[in-house]
C-alpha cells in the first residue's frame, strides 16, 4: 500500500501534537513544557536570563463546585488563551495540571518578568466568564534563571515557594522567589 508523503507527515504532526499538548487547553503539557525549558537553559549559564512564572487560579475549586465543571473547563481554556495572547511566540506556555499553568519567558530579566506577570493578572481579572458571575483571578510565583536555579526542577521549586507566599498574602498578585 502506498501512502502519499504529505498524508503521512500530517499523521506524524498530529501524533506529535497529541504527545506535547494538553488536550483541553492546547498548550504544552507538563512533560513537554519541562523538556522545552530544560533545552532552553542547558549550557546557557551566564549568557542570557530567563524567567519561569508559575500561575495558579485563585479559588478554582469554588468555581468548579459552585458553577460546574463545564464552566471550570471554560475558565481553563480562557486562561490558556489569555496566557498565549500575553506572551511572545518564542515563550512557552504550559498547563502543568489542574488549574496550574506555567510560562517560560525566554531572554527576560526580572523587570520584564514583573511587567508580564502584572499584565497576566490584569488580563485574567478583566476576562468575563459568560453565563455566570464567577470572578477569576490568579496568583503567580516567579523564579529567574540562573539566579534561582539552572534546571526546570530548581526553577519550579523556587517559583512554587513564591506562589504560596502570594497565596498566603491575599492572592491575585505575583512575587519573586528570593
Amino acid at each position: 500500500m502506498i501512502i502519499p508523503i504529505d498524508q503521512q507527515m500530517k499523521v506524524i504532526s498530529k501524533l506529535q501534537m497529541q504527545v506535547e499538548k494538553d488536550l483541553l487547553t492546547e498548550v504544552l503539557n507538563r512533560m513537554a513544557f519541562e523538556v522545552y525549558v530544560n533545552s532552553s537553559v542547558n549550557g546557557n549559564l551566564g549568557e542570557e536570563s530567563h524567567a519561569l512564572l508559575l500561575l495558579d487560579l485563585d479559588d478554582f475549586k469554588q468555581i468548579n463546585d459552585g458553577y460546574g465543571h463545564i464552566l471550570g473547563d471554560h475558565v481553563l481554556v480562557a486562561t490558556a488563551d489569555i496566557l498565549k495572547a500575553c506572551v511572545r511566540n518564542s515563550d512557552y506556555v504550559g498547563r502543568l495540571g489542574g488549574d496550574e499553568f506555567a510560562v517560560f519567558l525566554k531572554g527576560a530579566n526580572r523587570e520584564q518578568a514583573a511587567k508580564k506577570a502584572g499584565k497576566i493578572c490584569e488580563a485574567l481579572e478583566r476576562e468575563e466568564i459568560k453565563s455566570n458571575e464567577a470572578a477569576v483571578t490568579c496568583s503567580i510565583g516567579i523564579a529567574c534563571f540562573p539566579q534561582n536555579g539552572i534546571t526546570f526542577h530548581e526553577l519550579y521549586q523556587c517559583a512554587d515557594q513564591a506562589l504560596y507566599q502570594v497565596k498566603g498574602n491575599g492572592k491575585n498578585s505575583f512575587t519573586f522567589c528570593d
